[in-house]
C-alpha cells in the first residue's frame, strides 16, 4: 500500500524533461539528445543475439549512481546492488534534474560500458552527452525496481569487441556473475 502510494505520487508529480519526449521539436529545446531505449540481450538465434550482445563486463565499468527520486537513500542502496553485480562505484548522490524513468547517461567514448550498466537496470534508457567524456552515470528515476545480473558474451572471432586490447576473455566475467564477489581491477600478465 505505502509503496504503491509513493510511486503513484512520484508519477503524478514528476514532469518528463523535454529531451525525453518523443516530439523532435521538444527534444531540440533541451540540451541533451533524445534518450534511446537500452538494449537488453534477448534469447534467440546466435545471429540475432550478437548484434545486441554486451561486450564490456561489469568489472570493467565504473558508474556514478544518482538519485532523481524523492526516495531517501536510494542511490546508496542501488550502488551496493551494482557493486554486488560487479560494477565499480564512482560518485553516489542526488541528481536535481527530474527524469521520467531511470537513465544511463554516458560520454561518447563510453557507449558500450553504458549498455552494460543499462542492462543491469531494467527499464532504463541510454542518453549520450559530450560533457560526460569517459563517464557513465546511472540516474535512478520513477519505476526503478532494482539491479539484475548482467552476462557478457565471449567475443566472437573477428568481432570488433576483441580489438579492445584489454586481454578480456570469457573467463574474466565469472566474478561478475557471483553475487558478493570482490571487485578487483583486471590483471595483466605482461
Amino acid at each position: 500500500g505505502a509503496t504503491r502510494n509513493l510511486f503513484d505520487t512520484v508519477i503524478r508529480e514528476t514532469r518528463v524533461p523535454p529531451e525525453l519526449l518523443p516530439d523532435p521539436e521538444a527534444a531540440a529545446a533541451g540540451e541533451a539528445p533524445p534518450a534511446e531505449p537500452a538494449e537488453e540481450p534477448s534469447p534467440g538465434p546466435a545471429g540475432e543475439a550478437t548484434s545486441t550482445a554486451l561486450t564490456v563486463p561489469p568489472t570493467d565499468v565504473t558508474v556514478d549512481v544518482l538519485n532523481a527520486t524523492g526516495t531517501s537513500g536510494l542511490a546508496a542502496t542501488a550502488a551496493e546492488a551494482l557493486k554486488a553485480a560487479g560494477f565499480t562505484i564512482g560518485e553516489v548522490g542526488n541528481d536535481p534534474t527530474p527524469v521520467g524513468t531511470s537513465v544511463v547517461r554516458h560520454g561518447p567514448d563510453a557507449a558500450e560500458q553504458a549498455r552494460t550498466a543499462a542492462a543491469a537496470v531494467p527499464g532504463s534508457v541510454l542518453q549520450a552527452g559530450d560533457a560526460l567524456a569517459g563517464r557513465v552515470q546511472v540516474v535512478l528515476g520513477p519505476g526503478y525496481s532494482g539491479v539484475v545480473p548482467v552476462k557478457v558474451a565471449a567475443p566472437a572471432a573477428g568481432d570488433g569487441a576483441a580489438a579492445t586490447g584489454d586481454g578480456a576473455a570469457a573467463g574474466d566475467t565469472a566474478a561478475a556473475e557471483v553475487p558478493g564477489a570482490p571487485s578487483a581491477p583486471p590483471v595483466s600478465c605482461g
